[in-house]
């Protein structure tokens, strides 16, 4: 699911299909479901629903629904809808990289004062640049021979390539707006959206073209200007969160690359804008180059499948999985709602700074020490979570650890005391509990299936060896 826009009576929910495309639902929004919830402060509440802390509730009507609301919502949609909404597949990716004619000075992308020289943008075998100055067919041709070249020294397959030039930087950038991007939905390079996309939609500003365009329903959001209904992302961020394969001794794109595939960024003499002025040909071959390790990096680790996998098992949008907190919510809302509870629409008011314990760091003692032992206990937190049947709405109070400690007192059987005093109702699975059980199975699930594919694959690699 890429994004919810309420409008018109209607929730529009974009995803991506089976082709790896962009498409659209329409669900309308009935007229008794414009409410939020509220705490009952009568004697007059809600028959049906409690708030997730067991307190009575009320509707109170609304003219717009809050994100809480649309969950709900969408909880209640027939089957039909959740496998259209809910589906996973993957999108066509598209890697961009622009160039900017920056003097030596660093095109701050907030002001965006210097033009875009050229935008590549790599996607499959496809590698497009559009630029600002001529180049011949000879020209052409020696590039993508360069190219292809580079790649060969690590067995890439040969790309094909196509430069466009533009007479003006309005017309590159309009075009690549109006008529490139709507090809694409999904969009990345590395550091894209705090420099090369900002400094896309404020030339856009600059030059009386209207970015809004990028998007199906023409809105941009977020202090990122980013399009509704179209996913924009920085690879960079996707590999600094989750990536779990090269070793991070810095996020460069030219170390990233050549620790994932082999090959880095092209090495020139002098700056960027004396490349730009005496190579122009060579300046085309850098830009062109950086867009495709970014697609090389993604074949080579994958990292983005698992912004896709988290956007899908929490049934989230999928920019909202760089939230853990967004994620959590999510699922607690489903899961509370199962449950007929619900979450108000009052925020508590904080008077004063609160401080929480955080867990214990045994302080070593320096000397050269035998017979020790380390213990990795496999996945702790969750699994602490899980046996001793930790939720917001479990969680009973603390009792004095005195009297947990006394012979003489009684436990009750249907709560669970931890060590630290703390307790929890253990009448029925929590929330908690029930979220991180359909984890982990998904989770076995999954491990179970990259078993047996890794004995398939093994089992291939043998009969090529015999083979031979």
């Amino acid at each position: 699911m890429i994004n919810i826009e309420q409008a018109d009576s209607s929730l529009k929910i974009s995803y991506f299909n089976e082709k790896g495309e962009i498409d659209m639902l329409s669900v309308q929004i009935p007229q008794n479901e414009y409410y939020e919830w509220y705490y009952a402060k009568t004697s007059k509440h809600d028959l049906h629903f409690k708030s997730w802390n067991n307190k009575p509730v009320i509707k109170n009507n609304s003219k717009f629904l809050s994100s809480n609301r649309i969950k709900e919502f969408l909880a209640k949609q027939p089957e039909h809808v959740h496998e259209r909404i809910y589906q996973y597949n993957m999108p066509k990716k598209f890697f961009v990289d622009i160039e900017v004619n920056n003097d030596d000075e660093w095109p701050e992308p907030s002001i965006a004062r210097h033009e875009i020289t050229a935008i590549s943008f790599s996607h499959g075998q496809l590698l497009v640049v559009m630029g600002l100055n001529e180049l011949s067919k000879s020209q052409v041709e020696e590039i993508e021979k360069s190219i292809n070249e580079y790649l060969a020294t690590k067995e890439y397959p040969p790309i094909e390539f196509r430069y466009i030039y533009y007479k003006t930087e309005y017309d590159m950038i309009f075009t690549f707006f109006n008529k490139w991007i709507q090809k694409m939905p999904l969009i990345t390079g590395w550091n894209f959206v705090e420099f090369d996309w900002a400094y896309l939609v404020n030339r856009c500003k600059k030059l009386a073209i209207d970015p809004g365009v990028a998007s199906p329903s023409k809105k941009l959001y977020g202090k990122n200007q980013l399009p509704m209904h179209r996913v924009v992302v920085d690879y960079m961020a996707i590999y600094k969160k989750w990536d779990r394969v090269v070793f991070k001794e810095n996020n460069s794109l030219d170390y990233v690359a050549t620790q994932a595939t082999g090959l880095g960024k092209i090495k020139y003499n002098g700056t960027l804008a004396d490349l730009y002025t005496t190579d122009f040909q060579k300046y085309i071959y850098y830009n062109a180059i950086d867009s495709v390790l970014v697609r090389l990096i993604d074949e080579k680790i994958s990292t983005m499948d698992s912004m896709f996998s988290l956007a899908k098992v929490t049934k989230s949008e999928i920019l909202n999985v760089f939230s853990p907190i967004s994620m959590t919510e999510n699922v607690m809302v489903t899961e509370f709602f199962k449950r007929g509870k619900v979450f108000t629409n009052e925020r508590r008011k904080l008077t004063e700074k609160e401080e929480y314990e955080g867990a214990f760091v045994f302080e070593p003692i320096p000397d050269l020490l035998e017979w020790c032992a380390s213990f990795d206990y496999a996945s702790l937190y969750p699994s602490t979570m899980r046996q001793w049947n930790m939720s917001p709405e479990s969680y009973l109070g603390k009792m004095d650890k005195k009297l947990f400690d006394d012979p003489e007192f009684v436990k009750d059987p249907n709560v669970i005391y931890s060590a630290s005093g703390a307790m929890f109702d253990g009448k029925e699975d929590s929330v908690f509990r029930v979220i991180l059980n359909n984890l982990y199975a998904k989770r076995r699930e999954a491990k179970d299936a990259m078993e047996t594919v890794e004995l398939e694959m093994e089992e291939l690699k043998r009969m090529k060896e015999r083979l031979k």
